[in-house]
């Protein structure tokens, strides 16, 4: 539901109507199309959540053990490395059923199916519109994923770890997140939550851009690729145009993350990775 109208501040004016917060596009969305509006493509983001997201977190298990990642202490660079790894494999599945969800969004969405969305998508733009998003897509989400896994592996390292005395009276620092999950799934939903917050601060000018592309048929613009998108956000909005949705990502960004996070690791425990 927040990400139905995260994105509309964000094609502001390419639509004709101006909105200078998540609030305003909410109200607007609710008086003039209802309130089911923003539950409008969820069936989509439903159905690409589950092999997306299973895909996204294998890969990033075994590139983790495949980089050392897994081992005790704090590797930085190779727990982003495998980040990028992951939202590679992500968003080649994602993209094209986040193109119909974005098209299903828009205001005044002619559309009555996702497929039917998509057959149009494919008749009057190609196959070549599903996937136009897609090096944007990686683009954002590349520093989205390294800022959201590095922050995630970070705050559970922190707020995991135990500090015990050496008989010498020395203090040492012992990492407990891989001895036993289950003891703090509060850890893991803070953590997961922080990292969800600042990975949506820092990529929602990305994001920006990408959503022009992925709906610039429906609004009326023709963009060849992301330098020519971002020169019109500029050109429509200012500077500020690339903070647009901002606030409502980051308010739906924090808590998904958290509950996916919280869930993923006691899910772990269960099966007993």
């Amino acid at each position: 539901t927040l990400l139905a109208f995260s994105f509309l501040p964000q094609l502001a004016t390419a639509g004709g109507q101006y909105f200078s917060g998540p609030m305003q596009a909410f109200s607007f969305a609710v008086r003039s199309e209802g309130l089911f509006k923003l539950w409008r493509g969820v069936s989509v983001a439903a159905a690409g959540a589950i092999p997306s997201h299973a895909v996204s977190f294998s890969v990033y298990e075994s590139a983790k053990r495949a980089l050392g990642a897994d081992a005790p202490g704090h590797h930085v660079g190779a727990t982003a490395l495998a980040g990028c790894m992951a939202v590679a494999a992500h968003d080649a599945i994602n993209t094209p059923l986040d193109v119909i969800k974005q098209r299903m969004q828009m205001v005044k969405c002619q559309y009555k199916s996702p497929l039917i969305c998509a057959r149009c998508v494919y008749k009057a733009e190609g196959p070549r519109a599903f996937f136009l998003s897609y090096p944007t897509t990686l683009l954002m989400n590349v520093p989205y994923n390294i800022v959201h896994y590095v922050t995630y592996e970070s705050m559970k390292r922190l707020l995991t770890t135990t500090r015990t005395m050496l008989p010498s009276g020395a203090a040492s620092v012992l990492d407990t997140a891989h001895v036993d999950r289950t003891s703090a799934p509060w850890a893991h939903f803070i953590s997961g939550g922080i990292a969800g917050a600042l990975a949506s601060a820092v990529s929602n000018p990305l994001d920006v851009v990408k959503t022009h592309l992925q709906t610039q048929g429906s609004i009326g613009r023709s963009f060849s690729g992301f330098f020519e998108a971002a020169r019109f956000v500029y050109a429509q909005y200012g500077a500020m145009g690339f903070l647009n949705g901002m606030s409502a990502r980051i308010m739906y960004a924090a808590p998904s993350a958290a509950v996916c996070w919280m869930t993923y690791e006691y899910a772990k425990v269960l099966l007993g990775m």
